[in-house]
């Protein structure tokens, strides 16, 4: 009962604060995140919606501060972080609304405690996305938010913004929407598979733990048996793989830190780096590891977290 409390309390408190879930979204009366997302590359950018940023400053300013990029890239980087942010938000509604439709809500009484427990966490999760984002992504189009985020990114990412290019290898050719990735066509995966290796060596020499994982798997996945236009693509450098993941692993939750450790093990085995590679990468991830990380909690290496404006948003 507990559980079935807490759940129905979260989804009917934003079921009745946000009308909009069951009868549509009123553009007219809000302005489309979308078009706020898209006049930042004209260089008005706005902060978390009209009316609510003037009764929370700090979080509005919090938002500009995060998705703020460098130089020339910076309106663009807050492009395409705001993009994400919400088409997460997208995401969430949706999940909300499923929730809310779910019969088993009816009666929990024959469901265990693990599923209620990620019921809670999933409906609490939603919840707190939609209540925080609602006010500047309302009204939004998913579709038009996808080909800002697709667009703006990859410019970010050929400007040099480190964000924007492991976004870019994080998510892959295509742009997404809501709850999935939108068919890359031709001209997508053409520029991607001309700039990805660029990117991927980029992220690699500063040692981005998302992106060096990513080319870790490339290394040991198993054949699938099928052709893919991926199969073109080189392998990213093998020993800035190796010290790369290995940091990552340092870095990483526990669960994952066992993976990325079998997947070392594993590239190992295929001799393509020497055993004094090994070790001088080895030492040089510790080294790193001593100097800049020790203390930090660890972080989630499979969360694509550098297309967020805040590492809280990504899932």
């Amino acid at each position: 009962m507990r559980h079935k409390y807490k759940i129905l309390t979260a989804l009917l408190l934003v079921a009745g604060g946000s009308a909009y879930l069951w009868g549509g979204q009123d553009s007219e009366s809000n302005r489309s995140a979308s078009s706020q997302v898209t006049s930042n590359e004209s260089g008005q950018l706005s902060g978390a919606g009209t009316g609510d940023a003037s009764q929370r400053p700090n979080e509005s300013a919090r938002h500009r501060e995060a998705t703020r990029g460098h130089g020339d890239s910076g309106s663009t980087v807050l492009t395409f972080k705001q993009a994400t942010d919400c088409l997460a938000y997208h995401e969430a509604v949706s999940e909300v609304r499923s929730m809310l439709e779910d019969e088993r809500l009816e009666d929990l009484s024959d469901e265990t405690l693990e599923t209620l427990r990620a019921m809670d966490t999933a409906s609490s999760r939603n919840v707190s996305l939609v209540e925080r984002l609602e006010a500047f992504c309302k009204g939004s189009d998913k579709s038009q938010l996808a080909r800002v985020f697709s667009n703006a990114v990859f410019d970010a990412a050929l400007k040099g913004d480190p964000d924007a290019q492991a976004c870019t290898l994080l998510m892959g050719p295509s742009s997404w929407q809501g709850s999935g990735p939108i068919p890359a066509g031709a001209a997508e995966i053409g520029r991607y598979s001309q700039h990805a290796p660029e990117f991927t060596q980029k992220a690699l020499q500063r040692a981005d733990p998302r992106v060096a994982v990513r080319a870790l798997h490339s290394y040991v996945q198993s054949p699938t048996g099928h052709a893919s236009w991926t199969d073109g693509l080189p392998k990213p450098d093998p020993a800035l793989t190796w010290r790369g993941a290995r940091l990552a692993s340092l870095r990483a939750l526990p669960v994952q830190r066992a993976v990325i450790e079998l997947q070392l093990s594993a590239f190992g085995t295929t001799g393509i780096l020497s055993p004094s590679d090994i070790q001088s990468a080895d030492r040089w991830a510790q080294g790193t590891f001593e100097r800049e990380f020790r203390g930090e909690d660890a972080i989630n290496v499979d969360s694509p977290v550098p297309c967020y404006s805040s590492q809280d948003l990504a899932p």
